[in-house]
């Protein structure tokens, strides 16, 4: 047997003198949590600390936290001193009810633990861990000639108390004595407040397990009178009770996103409240805990309950796990972020540390998208709302690097900001995909309904920029599309070549045969005056003629369409006709009104011409006839 050392005896005694931050032991509770602690930092929690895991990946297994080989028997060695006894055996029973088997093999070599020691109540380790249904430490304990007949103090033996169908299986012959499911006695209101009770008590693990096999006790539905389940019961004793979460979800199938009926606390958001850092590891990592699953009542997720009660180290556990710094929750109608939480409370370091773990995500997201290397397993919804040192958001980066793939990742999410425009240039992630020339990224953004209508702080639209350009075949792709058919007529005037004027000015005949026209004459026929007005830009002809030869004034007057009329009347086409003859022969009379504001006779139209105070808008002589030489006067009189 391989002597320990008294270097690794001293660093295994500072390890569980150093516990602190832990809270106070609960009067009534018969394991120190300083104990759980102790195991916790010498076993298992080092290898988790450094372990990759974000929430999504694979949740890590418990018995890979474990020390393995030389290493494992080392640290085992120093529960040989007498004062460390009670220490080695609740690490004994923690790997009883949870595992590693292979740490219990290794004490059993070591003499740790003898195969056939009694636990109190008279209980062998075969007792706890048929109690604990892991059918692995069953097997194994049988497997190495544990006596099965010792009887506890109740007078039962080990598969007496082992109600688990599956775990008998591992005893050595079948046995009939264990309780069915059919066989479960129904609790009562005492029964369940008395296991409620066991719960505070980690040393009542056992019996608790026999009250929980053995009556109908809802693990998923049955609470106290605070509202919380057995669930938020076990959380809240820290890892002294780490066991029975353990046990809870793995094998009572305990939902570990459950609330608190009363206060909405779900059993991390608990843990992280208290600052239980490694417990909360351990919910995330090993159990798979949601660290953005929020209070049902608040909105509050795990990192605003630490972030609140300055918990720095469980802060950082939240951080490093997965969770969303951009999560905002509601207080007084008003939304926060977790640092602005922080600065409410004067937690400094915690806001110092959000705010890094948001411009460091911000500014990898930001890089791997340019790249083309961005991971949709690792992206949040949230994310694309952040805007990098630079003031691009995920779109505009991705459009700046033609990462059509990218682009494809980040537009599938509900609500992306497609048209967001920077912050100091107004730039939105079509221009980006169009000043550099990007004809992918710019099919890709129109097929998701970018608007190629957005100026930034210049003035510019993106047809502009890949006119200054010169990029034929992004010029191209806009003027093929009805929605890239804007800002034509300055984009003439920017291009650089013949060619390119030649593609932009078949774009505006495009234009008006497509878009403008249609408009135009339905809307002076139903009087959709705003449809008109956001429609029409420098370069659009508002005078095309129908098939009866009338222009969409004309027919707007003739329908009584006022404001229709203000908008096309001071482009109206010259014609002895004018417009004051048809609203006085159809007898408008607010339609006349309104002309009148713009009629003269003909002396004044003569004179006023250079001196004109509306010279956009062509005067009206009051005096002019028609064809059959009638004024505007004589066809109201005319008409009655």
């Amino acid at each position: 047997m391989k002597e320990h050392s008294d270097s690794d005896e001293k660093s295994f005694l500072e390890s569980f003198s150093s516990i602190t931050n832990y809270g106070m032991v609960e009067q009534g509770r018969n394991i120190p949590l300083e104990n759980a602690a102790a195991i916790a930092n010498v076993f298992w929690r080092p290898q988790l600390t450094f372990h990759p895991y974000t929430f999504g990946d694979d949740p890590v297994e418990w018995s890979d936290l474990w020390p393995r080989g030389d290493h494992l028997a080392s640290v085992l060695e120093c529960f040989r001193p007498e004062d460390m006894r009670d220490v080695a055996i609740e690490c004994c029973k923690l790997v009883l009810r949870c595992g590693p088997v292979r740490v219990l093999e290794k004490m059993l070599q070591l003499n740790i633990i003898g195969v056939n020691d009694i636990f109190d109540n008279g209980r062998t380790l075969l007792h706890v861990a048929c109690l604990s249904c892991n059918k692995d430490a069953v097997a194994f304990l049988c497997e190495k000639g544990i006596n099965t007949k010792v009887k506890d103090n109740g007078g039962s033996t080990a598969d007496q108390v082992c109600f688990d169908r599956e775990t008998r299986r591992a005893l050595p012959s079948k046995v009939s004595s264990g309780l069915s499911r059919s066989s479960r006695r129904k609790s009562s209101t005492f029964d369940r407040n008395v296991i409620f009770d066991m719960c505070d008590k980690p040393s009542l693990f056992d019996e608790l397990q026999t009250y929980i096999q053995t009556q109908e006790f809802n693990i998923c539905e049955d609470t106290n009178q605070q509202g919380d389940l057995l669930i938020h019961a076990a959380v809240k004793g820290d890892i002294s009770q780490l066991a029975l979460t353990i046990n809870l979800v793995k094998v009572h199938g305990a939902n570990l996103e459950a609330a608190n009926r009363k206060t909405g606390m779900t059993p991390l958001c608990l843990a992280a409240k208290h600052g239980m850092d490694a417990f909360v590891d351990v919910l995330i990592c090993v159990l798979g805990a949601d660290p953005n699953a929020p209070n049902t009542l608040n909105g509050w997720r795990p990192l605003h309950f630490a972030t609140k009660e300055n918990h720095l180290q469980t802060v950082e556990c939240l951080l490093k796990r997965g969770a969303d710094v951009n999560l905002e929750f509601k207080l007084e109608d008003y939304c926060f972020l977790a640092d602005d939480l922080a600065t409410m409370h004067k937690n400094f370091e915690c806001r110092k540390l959000i705010r890094e773990e948001r411009d460091q995500r911000c500014a990898i997201l930001s890089h791997s998208a340019f790249l083309g290397n961005l991971s949709p397993k690792y992206l949040r919804q949230t994310d694309l709302f952040n805007i990098d040192s630079g003031g691009k958001t995920l779109l505009m980066a991705a459009a700046a690097g033609n990462r059509c793939d990218n682009l494809n990742v980040i537009l599938r999410y509900k609500d992306c900001p497609i048209n967001a425009q920077h912050s100091t240039s107004g730039v939105t992630a079509l221009t980006y995909a169009a000043l550099n020339g990007h004809l992918e990224a710019v099919q890709t953004l129109f097929n998701h309904g970018a608007l190629a209508g957005i100026r930034d702080i210049s003035g510019y639209l993106p047809l502009h920029y890949a006119c200054k350009g010169g990029y034929e075949l992004v010029v191209r792709e806009f003027v093929s599309r009805a929605e890239g058919l804007t800002g034509l007529l300055e984009a003439f005037d920017l291009c650089p070549s013949d060619d390119l004027k030649a593609l932009i000015r078949a774009g505006m005949e495009k234009r008006q045969m497509e878009l403008v026209n249609p408009v135009l004459f339905e809307c002076s026929m139903n009087g959709d005056a705003a449809r008109i007005f956001c429609l029409l830009e420098d370069g659009d002809d508002v005078n095309p003629l129908t098939s009866s030869g009338d222009w969409p004034v004309y027919m707007a007057v003739g329908n009584g369409l006022l404001e229709v009329l203000k908008l096309l009347h001071e482009s109206a086409p010259p014609n002895c006709i004018t417009l004051l003859h048809i609203a006085c022969s159809r007898g408008l009379t607010n339609v006349t009104d309104y002309l009148l504001n713009f009629s003269k006779s003909y002396e004044e139209v003569s004179t006023s011409r250079s001196v004109a105070t509306e010279p956009s808008v062509t005067a009206i002589d009051i005096n002019a006839v028609n064809g059959q030489g009638l004024t505007g006067l004589q066809l109201a009189a005319a008409k009655g």
